[in-house]
């Protein structure tokens, strides 16, 4: 299952180099230990982002069926690494003050 929110926006990030089928998104996410059980899960959650708006699906150069981001879905992957780049260095500067 999906461990948390978080595992949305890791969702969104393999989309933003272009579009990729749900197998590919289960199997990179299971490889990197966001999935643990059941691969459904990684659908329910596409589907959600689906009606936020944040993917859509799409048709691959293979002429299978993937997903792809929205424009919304891509301002939101920028949006969320200008976020975690500002957290990162500020925990950074944390860090020296002991």
């Amino acid at each position: 299952m999906l461990r948390d929110a978080p595992a949305c926006y890791c969702l969104l990030q393999l989309l933003a180099a272009r579009p990729l089928p749900g197998a590919e998104l289960t199997a990179r996410l299971r490889r990197a230990g966001v999935v643990t059980e059941h691969t459904g899960t990684v659908y329910a959650v596409l589907l959600r982002l689906r009606a936020l708006g944040l993917v859509r699906p799409a048709g691959l150069p293979d002429g299978g069926r993937g997903y792809a981001l929205t424009d919304d879905g891509r301002h939101t992957v920028e949006a969320f690494a200008r976020m975690w780049g500002a957290t990162r260095l500020l925990s950074a500067d944390l860090g020296f003050l002991g």
